[in-house]
Parts: structure tokens; sequence; C-alpha cells
């Protein structure tokens, strides 16, 4: 474990947490048959299964997948109240293949049912009541894949404008070529409060804004363009070039908070007072879909309660660890990773 600074985390116990979750829902067709995905519902699905009252705010299309996904919501206790069913586009799907280690890659299909979430002020006006209910600490969560299309940015951006300040602002990057762009990204992090990434994505957004901060993570990366092999071989330098790195873009885009993966390295939660890293916990991998997800959940769940970002950090690799070890990003989880700030 290594801290830099102290914060005052305030009351330790448990609060009432709301989270609604913006963007794609879809099937992952894995080799081993279909699963529930998109990073937006299987983040839903490990915040639930930490207390929170969940929402997602995407959509379907009217069709027998999409009404399979209605079943599978209620099966996984996940509230359908703004979930849209779409007539005019598919249900979607993602052709999910894995490597030898279990790591996924995508052939995501365009032209969906996600692609199109429909915000208008009825729509509007029940988001921020859920989001603004007194006695609830809530988040609002986005990625940047949904935003693939110019209808799905103007309906965040109209959330965004619309959501108070008390409502922590959480996005899970998700940079799947060629879906994205500078402009894409930007619009990400100036209206981010919390801003997850992972370290192969780190570098390329290192890489991309170097005129606006100086790149300090380009020249680390290994042949996979990630921070592996560094971390191997000198944990201490990555800490030090990433506290300094981490200091720039929160400063520069007035983060709160950046949580970084690295894979089976291990993982950081930075502030502008504090680093906390933990190391992954090793287990024999099935595959690795949704473990970033459950990582984000139990981060966003333990910031919500002020819990110490040492503990939180701990906490979210033990899930994501139990994620790598099942097949899926929904897998049931034991009583004990429920519970894991008590």
């Amino acid at each position: 474990m290594f801290v830099r600074g102290f914060m005052s985390f305030g009351s330790m116990s448990t609060s009432k947490t709301r989270i609604l979750a913006y963007g794609e829902l879809l099937w992952d067709m894995l080799p081993t048959g279909k699963k529930l995905g998109g990073a937006p519902v299987n983040f839903l699905y490990h915040a639930k299964t930490l207390g929170s009252e969940v929402r997602a705010l995407t959509s379907v299309g009217d069709d027998e997948l999409g009404k399979e996904i209605l079943a599978r919501f209620d099966e996984l206790g996940i509230p359908r109240d703004a979930l849209q069913i779409s007539k005019l586009a598919p249900t979607g799907v993602v052709d999910v293949k894995l490597d030898s280690k279990g790591t996924p890659s995508y052939q995501i299909v365009e032209n969906v049912a996600w692609d199109d979430i429909r915000v208008d002020s009825a729509e509007l006006e029940k988001t921020l009541q859920f989001l603004t209910e007194p006695g609830y600490r809530s988040a609002f969560y986005y990625g940047s894949l949904a935003l693939r299309t110019a209808e799905n940015k103007s309906s965040l951006l109209r959330i965004l404008d619309a959501t108070p300040s008390n409502v922590s602002r959480v996005c899970d990057l998700n940079l799947r070529a060629p879906f994205y762009d500078r402009d894409t990204i930007l619009l990400t992090l100036e209206n981010a409060d919390v801003y997850k990434l992972n370290d192969v994505e780190a570098i390329e957004l290192d890489q991309m804004f170097d005129d606006k901060i100086t790149s300090t993570l380009a020249r680390l990366g290994d042949s996979d363009a990630s921070l592996s092999a560094v971390m191997r071989d000198d944990l201490e330098k990555v800490k030090r070039t990433l506290s300094s790195w981490a200091d720039a873009w929160l400063e520069t885009y007035d983060l709160k908070t950046i949580v970084l993966t690295c894979g089976a390295s291990g993982a950081f939660l930075f502030n502008r007072d504090e680093i906390a890293f933990s190391p992954s916990i090793e287990v024999a991998v099935k595959d690795s879909v949704g473990a970033g997800d459950s990582f984000a959940a139990v981060c966003v769940v333990g910031l919500l309660n002020d819990r110490p970002y040492s503990q939180i950090v701990e906490a979210a690799s033990r899930r994501a660890a139990f994620v790598c070890s099942r097949e899926g990003g929904t897998p049931n989880v034991p009583d004990d990773l429920t519970r894991p700030f008590d």
C-alpha cells in the first residue's frame, strides 16, 4: 500500500446512495454464449449488490433480444424505470472474442437502440427527481462509447447541464476504436468529478493532449502500450511519475478523483492530496469482461460513503478479481463481497 498525504473523510456510517447510469445496453456474444453487457449495466449491477438504488437510462429494441434483456433486468433486480424501448432500431449486440489470457476484444454493431437514447423534458425531470431525492448521496455515471452519435451527446449534455453540483458526475472512459475522437474525450473530461480509465487509455490521452499537459506516461509504455512491464521492473518509479501525472490532470480539468486500473499490475486512486495503490489479486481468470466495471462500482459507492481511498482500492481489487474468475460481467456475488466497507 502506498499513500501520500491526508484527507478528512467525515462520518464512517453507510449512507443511502443512488446511481443513474447513461449509455449502452447490449448482449455480449461470448464464445460460450450471450451475456448481458455494456459497461453501464455491468456497473449498475455491482453497485446494486453494494446496496445502492440504481437506474439505467438506455434503450433496447422492440425485438426478442430486447425482451430477453427485460427479463434479465428482472432477474438481476435492476429496475426498468428509465429503460426505453425503440420501435426504430434493434437491440445492441457485440461479438466478443477472448485471447489466451481471457482478455476480450469487441466488434460493436452500429445503428442500434442505445445509439438514440431520448431525453425529453419528462425524462429529464424523472432523472433529476431520482438523483436529487433528499436523504441520498447520488452519482450520475456515463462513458464515452455511447457518445458515438450526435443524438446521445446532445442527450447527455442536457442531463449534465441540469444536474446540480451535489450529484457526483462519474465518467468511466471506454475507448473503442473507431468510436471516439479528441472532442468526445474532452467533453467527458470537462464534465466529470470522478474519472476512471485504464493504463492503456491513460497513455493514449497522455499523447492526445500533450499540447495541454506535458506528456509523462508515453515513455513508460511497453510494447502493448501499457504500464505492465515498467510496473514489474520499477514500481516506485511508476508511482512517482503517476503522482505528477495525476496532479496535472486533476488541476487542468478540475477533477476530484482519478481512478486508474492497470490490469494484473494493480490499481490507483488519486485526488489532490492523496494516492492509494493496491496490487491486483491473483485468480484463475475465466475472462475479464466487466471486471473494470465492477471495480468502478466499488469505487463510486465507496466515494459516496466517504471511505478512505486505501480501503476503496483494496475492496475494488477484490471485486474485480472475483469477476475475472467468473464468466461474464454480472456473476452472482458472494455475501462477503457485498459488504466491503462494514
